[in-house]
């Protein structure tokens, strides 16, 4: 690649590419999400927002001379090459592929100047490098050492790549951008949610539970006032507004939980990604 300057020489780089694999402290990654100065660069992130894992495994001991001798086999391509290698896509997969780009512009117009609409816009090219990324691998792991690189690439790494974001990348990122865009009283609500149905709690007092472990902003009154505000808004939990002594004087905190709540499976299935 070459990096023209106005007032200095000309940058050439033999191999333009760069891939970093890395992670972000939620507040880092919403501050870098909801900037005015955003104008795509967080559409260009692979996320991977997992379940954390209970407890802990030491991991076992792995070979590391397989992949070695892979990545040497990968290395060895670039011996005596000066020039970037074009690899297109082969002829019966370029219809696929416009098809499902086809596809992810229109759902990107659905949100139209939102974070998710930049992200899906930006999946075609992501598809390519990935489908690239893919083929290579797939011959660096054939033990057939004789055989040419690739020269095209194919519909099995195309459908490969496209099968990946479909179904764990574009998930991943729905959660990521959802919670990071998400106003901070929702986000409590949804934690308030996982607390509820991970303890499948039938009715709650609000103060007992933000003193519970596991409350964590919830423990600020305020901040579970608002949180109970918002479920008991969507119906999910209503507000028991009788002592149960009978008595006069002001009700406690105490919420009977919709069953509804309890039957779905709690937070992670209403995170989507929205509008910044």
């Amino acid at each position: 690649g070459k990096v023209l300057r106005k007032t200095k020489p000309p940058i050439r780089i033999k191999r333009l590419a760069i891939s970093i694999l890395g992670n972000a402290q939620p507040k880092t990654l919403t501050k870098h999400i909801q900037s005015p100065e955003n104008t795509g660069f967080t559409a260009r992130w692979l996320y991977v927002y997992p379940t954390p894992v209970e407890g802990y495994r030491a991991a076992p001991a792995v070979s590391l001379v397989p992949a070695t001798a892979k990545l040497r086999k990968l290395w060895n391509l670039m011996e005596g090459c000066d020039q970037p290698v074009e690899v297109p896509l082969g002829a019966p997969a370029v219809a696929k592929f416009e098809r499902w780009v086809d596809e992810k512009r229109q759902a990107a117009a659905e949100d139209h100047g939102g974070v998710w609409g930049q992200w899906l816009g930006k999946q075609g090219g992501m598809a390519l490098r990935l489908a690239l990324v893919i083929e290579h691998l797939w011959w660096a792991g054939d033990a057939r050492a004789e055989t040419a690189p690739p020269t095209r690439i194919s519909v099995p790494a195309l459908n490969a790549a496209m099968q990946f974001i479909d179904l764990y990348s574009a998930p991943m990122a729905a959660l990521t951008l959802g919670d990071a865009i998400r106003p901070p009283s929702e986000q409590n609500a949804l934690h308030l949610v996982q607390i509820v149905t991970e303890r499948k709690l039938s009715s709650f007092n609000a103060r007992a539970l933000g003193r519970a472990a596991g409350a964590g902003p919830l423990a600020d009154p305020k901040v579970m006032d608002q949180a109970c505000a918002v479920l008991a808004e969507a119906s999910l939990i209503r507000h028991v507004k009788e002592r149960a002594d009978g008595r006069p004087g002001r009700p406690p905190l105490l919420y009977k939980v919709n069953p509804v709540l309890l039957r779905a499976t709690a937070p992670t299935t209403i995170r989507r990604g929205a509008r910044a």
